[in-house]
């Protein structure tokens, strides 16, 4: 759907596509609102996908530019100056096929599969803070699912994340904290890529929330025993999102929006409803 009047009113843009049934990501390009592209699949549990579409003419035509094999495209990056440089991280199928971060620097003619996680069917974020699109963090899922912990007595698999510092090109595993399930990441503008969060599940801290200053070398816990900050509902509503212009404005998404003025050190409820 597309709005040219602030939100008011909305009109479909992709029903003439009827191989597609659902959308997992679109991003508009930063340079050149005219060029949009959007990834097929639903990664939450749902109807798998055939690949990337891309419009030229702000969203009035489409054409499939590949990665059919993706079948869950999760999230798209582009380069804030350059329409032809673009991410996406895929989370493939039960198989381990398919998933992973692609790159393309031609607009879409050609895909790189420049991450393929051992063990892991895919990825699921991948952020960059605007002002450095060099410095990116991915995430991939850990067994324990998107809402909970897993029950005692089963086996785990920690999430993953990756950081690269040549806009997505090479990627290189940072320590985390030892979260089960999903996690969430994201990095502040003005900050040189040195400030990051992370949020997901973890019962035993409180808080799921760390941040680093120093671009994922180390972690401090914030938020101390405020359970309320994790990640939320896990692949439904949850992440962390930073104020564009203030590294110190946070964002939490659980059955409510918390906000923190300070760094994530403590917070209150921003939006929520009743009950």
């Amino acid at each position: 759907w597309k709005t040219t009047s602030a939100g008011v009113t909305w009109f479909p843009i992709f029903d003439q596509e009827k191989s597609v049934d659902s959308i997992g990501a679109i991003q508009v390009a930063p340079s050149n609102p005219n060029i949009i592209y959007a990834g097929a699949g639903d990664p939450i549990l749902g109807s798998l996908g055939n690949g990337m579409w891309k419009s030229t003419d702000a969203g009035k035509s489409w054409h499939h530019i590949g990665l059919d094999d993706t079948v869950k495209i999760d999230r798209i990056l582009v380069d804030p100056k350059n329409p032809n440089l673009v991410i996406v991280s895929a989370l493939g199928d039960a198989t381990h096929h398919g998933g992973g971060i692609y790159r393309s620097t031609n607009g879409g003619r050609t895909w790189t599969n420049v991450l393929k996680p051992a063990g892991y069917p895919g990825t699921r974020e991948v952020e960059y803070a605007y002002d450095d699109p060099s410095i990116m963090l991915a995430d991939t899922q850990g067994t324990g699912g998107g809402f909970l912990p897993p029950r005692k007595g089963h086996k785990t698999t920690p999430p993953l994340v990756v950081k690269s510092t040549d806009e997505g090109l090479t990627w290189l595993l940072i320590k985390i904290p030892p979260f089960p399930g999903r996690v969430a990441v994201a990095i502040a503008n003005h900050t040189h890529g040195q400030r990051m969060y992370i949020v997901g599940n973890d019962i035993e801290k409180g808080s799921g929330l760390f941040r680093s200053d120093d671009g994922g070398k180390t972690w401090q816990h914030m938020a101390g025993k405020d359970t309320r900050i994790s990640n939320g509902q896990g692949s439904y509503s949850s992440g962390v999102f930073v104020d564009p212009q203030n590294p110190n404005i946070v964002y939490t998404v659980s059955t409510a929006m918390y906000r923190s003025t300070n760094g994530g050190i403590t917070f209150h409820v921003f939006q929520g409803a009743p009950g």
